[in-house]
């Protein structure tokens, strides 16, 4: 339950709503649902929710420095129907303005992940150069571009991991010239340093998991875990 520490009040954000994961920055927090919507809340307590997906919403991702959702899940019950959705939230404070979904990336359209795998995790660079999806065979996607949202072209690549074990967390740390993808398996950790200037990796192995939405990255620190 969540209460508004001012007036003690209940927030009644999860009032008909089974939320199945979320997120929060830029004076949002946001919580995807098990019926395929969206509910986000602002920093005035105002609740706004949308209709994300037919079926539902797998992993919800708010950026910290943009007023951009990007959210992956399920339309329908079909094999291999999964999609992110990039959705631009409106900063009006008109009840009507719902975020717009600028770009759908159908991830199964492309040959690249095997049909027979399932989408684990997600990790969206600020920017939007780069977005990698996780999956239960421990292949990792690479959508890459300037910007995602904004260009009609994208790359797609993977990554094998090495122990072949499912992803349960993908973690970005960019400092502009080079970013660090951790690829982590529940017992294992995989550094992949991504070149932005020719997308080239070099791959480092650890010997340290962690379970599901269990690891991030210390901006300020120099160790990576």
């Amino acid at each position: 339950m969540l209460q508004d520490l001012e007036t003690n009040e209940n927030l009644n954000i999860f009032k008909d709503f089974k939320p199945t994961c979320s997120s929060s920055g830029y004076g949002y927090i946001a919580f995807g649902g098990a019926n395929g919507a969206v509910r986000f809340m602002n920093r005035q307590h105002k609740i706004v929710e949308f209709q994300a997906y037919g079926k539902t919403v797998l992993d919800i991702k708010q950026l910290k420095r943009s007023n951009v959702i990007v959210t992956i899940g399920e339309d329908s019950n079909t094999d291999n129907d999964t999609s992110l959705k990039f959705w631009r939230v409106s900063e009006s404070n008109s009840a009507e303005s719902l975020p717009v979904c600028v770009k759908t990336v159908r991830l199964f359209s492309y040959g690249v992940a095997k049909t027979t795998t399932s989408v684990t995790c997600f990790a969206v660079l600020e920017d939007l150069s780069q977005v990698s999806v996780g999956f239960d065979d421990g292949s990792v996607m690479l959508v890459e571009a300037t910007n995602i949202m904004r260009d009609r072209h994208f790359n797609i690549s993977t990554i094998q991991n090495s122990t072949g074990n499912p992803i349960t967390n993908l973690v970005y740390r960019d400092d502009n010239k080079l970013v660090i993808l951790y690829i982590i398996t529940a017992t294992s950790t995989t550094l992949a340093y991504i070149n932005k200037r020719n997308s080239s990796l070099n791959l480092i192995d650890d010997n340290m998991g962690a379970a599901p939405n269990c690891a991030m990255v210390a901006e300020n620190e120099t160790k990576h875990l």
